[in-house]
């Protein structure tokens, strides 16, 4: 019997073992994928600026082509959390997920995946903008 579950367990081991090399081969094409995603846009001279104010941002609503650069400043004297997706349900962009700006500090991001994306600052409900990005 102890040579059943001997042998019982070196099989879970190797199952196991195998199921995690399986994972990390999967993870890491994904994560290959978006690097070639964002490797194959090369250097845009292209620049969209969102200023953030304790208002609005301003534009609210961006059109940019795929390979872009998109900064948010805050030009405000306060903090603010720049998020995409809604207010409820926080979506990352790529590796983009919560960026806290503190006043005149800015971020910046390669706009590599195209379609439409709502953002907003998690410190005020009412500060929202869409981005839509275009295939070149």
């Amino acid at each position: 019997m102890n040579k059943k579950n001997n042998l019982l367990f070196f099989v879970a081991i190797i199952i196991a073992f195998i199921s995690l090399l399986s994972i990390g081969f999967l993870l890491g094409s994904i994560y290959q994928q978006r690097q070639d995603q964002k490797d194959e846009c090369g250097v845009s001279d292209k620049t969209h600026t969102v200023t953030i104010s304790r208002e609005s941002f301003h534009p609210k609503n961006i059109t940019a082509t795929r390979c872009d650069k998109l900064v948010f400043y805050n030009q405000d004297d306060r903090r603010h959390s720049v998020v995409f997706g809604t207010f409820e349900n926080h979506l990352p962009y790529g590796e983009f997920i919560t960026e806290y700006l503190l006043p005149k500090e800015r971020i910046s991001l390669k706009l590599f995946k195209t379609g439409v994306y709502l953002f907003h600052d998690h410190t005020s409900k009412d500060l929202k903008g869409q981005l839509t990005i275009e295939s070149e």
